[in-house]
């Protein structure tokens, strides 16, 4: 299930484009993920926020947004940026019966119902809602299946330019554990994926480029 809302725009003075640059140069700068990436010595600021327009945050929550989301969260004040939300829910039978369809031979849930969809979806655009006024700069999808291979399906079916994960936190060996969905997503993607320890205060921890 996905609700995407495209806003219009209007062309104004040349003072006023000038001054929309100006202010889209500022908030480039100012952008919490850019600032991080930057940081991890990727770039400055103002070319990142230029080469990655279209970015994919891929929420685990829907009730709460999770420390996550904190390093996203201004990229709303950026002209020009997207940020599309995916929240994939797990293939398992984790819900009631008479919300979801089961595969019986497997035991999965192979399609929830339209109801727990909307619901689920209404959920997520209240979690990670779009600046006020500027429906069309956020993007929601909801769907059932495994995370990777949605995740991955997503990137293939749009314009992507940067997957944002968030890891799973340091393990008892003192390494960062990203689980198999990270790595999956890092080993096959055709775009940057940065990671993102929720344990280390939103540093970015990894930014891996897949191979051609």
């Amino acid at each position: 299930m996905e609700d995407y809302q495209t806003g219009g725009e209007t062309s104004g003075s040349r003072v006023e484009t000038e001054k929309m640059n100006s202010d889209m140069n500022q908030n480039q700068g100012e952008a919490g993920l850019f600032r991080k990436l930057a940081e991890a010595g990727l770039g400055e600021p103002e070319q990142l926020a230029k080469r990655f327009r279209t970015i994919l945050f891929c929420a685990d929550e829907v009730e709460k947004p999770g420390s996550v989301y904190a390093l996203l969260e201004d990229l709303g004040e950026v002209k020009g940026i997207r940020l599309h939300v995916l929240h994939v829910l797990p293939s398992l039978h984790r819900y009631m019966p008479t919300e979801t369809i089961l595969d019986q031979s497997s035991g999965q849930v192979t399609q929830a119902s339209s109801e727990f969809m909307e619901k689920t979806l209404s959920k997520l655009r209240r979690c990670y809602p779009h600046p006020e006024g500027q429906p069309g700069k956020y993007r929601y999808k909801v769907c059932v299946g495994t995370a990777y291979v949605e995740i991955l399906r997503y990137i293939r079916e749009n314009p992507v330019d940067l997957i944002v994960l968030g890891a799973m936190g340091p393990s008892k060996y003192g390494r960062t554990h990203y689980g198999s969905t990270v790595e999956k997503v890092c080993a096959k993607a055709r775009c940057p994926v940065v990671i993102v320890d929720e344990q280390q205060k939103m540093e970015v921890v990894e930014c891996k480029y897949a191979k051609a």
